[in-house]
C-alpha cells in the first residue's frame, strides 16, 4: 500500500494508527510519514460501550482534517470501519472516505 502511495505520488500529511500492534506495524511498514498513536483508532470489538463515543470523535477528526493538504492515513479495526461507514472491509482493504463540505463522511471507495 505505501509503495502504491509513492508510485501514484499521493502527498501524505499524516498517518496516525490505533495503539495496537498490528496496526502500528502496518502504518509503520507502509513508511509514509511517522506514526502517531491515536487512541479513537483502538478497536472496541471486546468492550461495545466505548463505540459511540469513539466513532463521533473519530468523524469530528475527519471533519476538522478537511482542509488539510495532502490526505491523512488511518490505520484502524474493522469494527471502527463499520461503525464509522457501515461497510465491512476484508482484511488489509481500505476504504477512502472525505468531509463533504455538508460535514458529512461521504466513502470514495475501497482498495
Amino acid at each position: 500500500m505505501g509503495e502504491t502511495f509513492r508510485q501514484r505520488q499521493i502527498p501524505v500529511a499524516r498517518v496516525l494508527s490505533s495503539q495496537w500492534c498490528r496496526s502500528l506495524d502496518t502504518a509503520r511498514l507502509m513508511d509514509l510519514a511517522p506514526v502517531e498513536p491515536f487512541p479513537v483508532l483502538n478497536s472496541f470489538f471486546g468492550d461495545r460501550t466505548t463505540e459511540p463515543q469513539q466513532t463521533r470523535a473519530l468523524q469530528q477528526f475527519i471533519l476538522d482534517q478537511r482542509n488539510t493538504p495532502g490526505v491523512v492515513v488511518l490505520v484502524t479495526h474493522q469494527v471502527n470501519i463499520t461503525a464509522l461507514t457501515t461497510l465491512v472491509p476484508r482484511e488489509g482493504e481500505a476504504v477512502l472516505v472525505r468531509a463533504t463540505p455538508q460535514g458529512e463522511i461521504e466513502v470514495l471507495g475501497r482498495i
